[in-house]
């Protein structure tokens, strides 16, 4: 028994020997000094990396990082080790995540230098300027570069200029297309010259230790430039000409084409770029021309009124439009839009006409809270929603869409004139009292008026082609001019007092037996009474100021009390 008992100690005692070898080893490594440990990754890692083994070098870098207990060293060590392996992502979030854990200047470099890298300049000074540690920022900020300075200064000027910017010992980076730079096509060596009409530069600069400089934007306007000049398209140049009164021999001047403020172009127009020479152009129509591109209306900053009809736009082209600065009128119709996002920018429209196109959202119209006029019939709506904020909308046209509700107009209080037709609506019973003066309610699924008694600004209603038999309630529209209920299944006129309004009635294509309640209406010019089952007109005779009736397709014979008093009939005697 003792034997075995110093067998078996024999063999534990080896075991627990390591073990605790092992386990002072593991201690001492990442307990007592993680440096050394770190260290030690470090070196073998460098080594790995110098072997070419790129796998086992970035997992040995990310146990150091894992080790260095926020030492900025190896995070930067490491960021440059996923550079190195082409992976800026990781290297970005490396450096991202131990900034955000308590970021030094150092590390605020790094990241800098890892997104210039990239060509990502606008996230470097957007991350340099939202520094939240006033300490760092300050530190940094007296790092970095200098602001780009350009000469001459900003502004207006009535001649060619070249711009240049002040030299530095940073490399700087300078656009003119709209953009923020990019270091791979932007780097500036000498002065850009500037071209007639608006002229935005953005600058930034790179220093030597990896930190940019403030962002900075520069605004040219080169107008008010003599000298001659060429339109290059000739049934443009053709037009102009003839607007001026000049003939083809007489060299044109710029300054010639500064009295043009409206122009229609010619059907023939191969080429608009030349539009670019009309600096005082207030309405253009453009109609059934297709160009590749019509961005250069956004050098058309005088524009107050546009027309683009039969034309295809892309959203480059709307992007344009939209940042016309006094564009008040705009009418896109049938253009083959089915977006119109980039239109949300044009807040300063008045009217818009967005008819004939391919439309389901028109969310982007919220944002105009100038609108007066709007027009988008013959699209793919559903739905009004979008509409609910433009309170002082007063003429919408919604025609020939897929509508089944307006509730959304429940705000739009200011409306005069509402055109609903050719959509699914079944009932009125959500559009509140208005001032509303003309509805077009025509080509719907009606079947009663009863809420449209509320209605008593009405000078014009359209309910022609619904599925009304009857008409009643509208016996309390006084203000009533023009009532049209034609191709419904309406057997009797309303009663109206003798002061009503009425001047047209469009009665066609119903049941009526009886035109009694019309009589006495003493306003009453046009009656259009086809196609029903009238026999006796008689009863008119006692509207004095009746000029025209038609009343084909009823069975009357007899309209000799209208005709004695000078009263068009308009009747089939046989």
């Amino acid at each position: 028994m003792e034997q075995s008992m110093k067998r078996i100690i024999k063999r534990i005692l080896p075991i627990l020997l390591c073990l605790i070898v092992i386990i002072s080893i593991a201690w001492y490594l990442l307990q007592y000094d993680p440096a050394f440990t770190q260290d030690m990754l470090v070196g073998v890692a460098r080594h790995f990396e110098s072997q070419g083994n790129h796998s086992i070098a970035t997992w040995l870098y990310n146990q150091a990082y894992y080790q260095c207990g926020g030492d900025d060293a190896v995070i930067i060590e490491l960021a440059e080790r996923f550079k190195a392996n082409n992976n800026y992502t990781k290297a970005e979030v490396t450096l991202s995540k131990a900034i955000a854990e308590g970021g030094s200047v150092e590390l605020y470099i790094a990241l800098c230098k890892t997104y210039v890298e990239q060509d990502k300049l606008l996230d470097a000074a957007t991350m340099l300027e939202n520094v939240p540690d006033p300490a760092i920022k300050a530190e940094l900020d007296a790092l970095r570069p200098a602001a780009p300075v350009a000469n001459p200064t900003q502004g207006f000027y009535s001649q060619y200029i070249t711009v240049s910017f002040e030299d530095t010992d940073s490399q700087l980076y300078v656009s003119h297309d709209g953009a923020f730079p990019s270091t791979e096509t932007d780097l500036y060596t000498a002065g850009i010259q500037l071209t007639g009409g608006e002229n935005i530069l953005y600058a930034i600069s790179v220093g030597e230790n990896g930190l940019v400089s403030p962002g900075v934007h520069f605004g040219y306007t080169i107008g008010g430039v003599i000298e001659e000049i060429t339109i290059e398209d000739p049934a443009l140049d053709a037009l102009l000409r003839e607007q001026l009164g000049v003939d083809a021999e007489t060299q044109l001047m710029s300054s010639d084409l500064w009295s043009i403020t409206s122009l229609t172009v010619p059907q023939d127009t191969k080429d608009l770029s030349d539009l670019i020479r009309l600096p005082y152009l207030q309405t253009l129509i453009v109609e059934n021309i297709d160009f590749p591109s019509m961005q250069m209306l956004s050098a058309l900053t005088q524009l107050k009124q546009l027309t683009v009809r039969g034309c295809a736009l892309s959203g480059t082209d709307l992007t344009a439009i939209a940042a016309l600065p006094n564009l008040e009128h705009l009418v896109l119709s049938d253009c083959s839009l089915s977006s119109i996002k980039p239109l949300s920018n044009a807040k300063n429209l008045v009217t818009l006409d967005l008819s004939k196109n391919t439309l389901r959202d028109i969310s982007p119209l919220s944002f105009m809270d100038k609108l007066i006029s709007l027009n988008v019939s013959n699209n793919a709506l559903t739905d009004l929603n979008s509409l609910s904020a433009l309170t002082t909308l007063q003429e919408l046209d919604v025609s020939y869409n897929s509508l089944t509700s307006v509730a959304a107009l429940r705000t739009c209080t200011a409306l005069i004139k509402l055109n609903l037709s050719n959509n699914q609506l079944d009932k009125m019973a959500e559009l509140p009292d208005t001032a509303l003066q003309r509805l077009d309610l025509s080509s719907n699924t009606l079947t009663d008026v009863e809420n449209l008694a509320a209605f008593t600004s009405l000078t014009e209603l359209d309910i022609s082609s619904n599925q009304l038999t009857d008409i009643s309630p509208l016996s309390a529209l006084n203000k009533l001019n023009v009532l049209r209920f034609s191709r419904n299944s309406v057997s009797q006129f309303p009663q109206w007092k003798s002061s009503c309004a009425l001047t047209t009635i469009d009665a066609s294509y119903n049941k009526l037996t009886s035109v009694a309640p019309l009589k006495g209406l003493f306003q009453l010019n046009r009656v259009n009474l086809d196609y029903n089952n009238i026999s006796n007109v008689n009863p008119l005779a006692d509207c004095h100021n009746l000029i025209l009736v038609d009343i084909f397709g009823n069975p009357v014979w007899d309209v000799s009390k209208l005709t004695d008093q000078n009263i068009i009939v308009n009747y089939d005697p046989t």
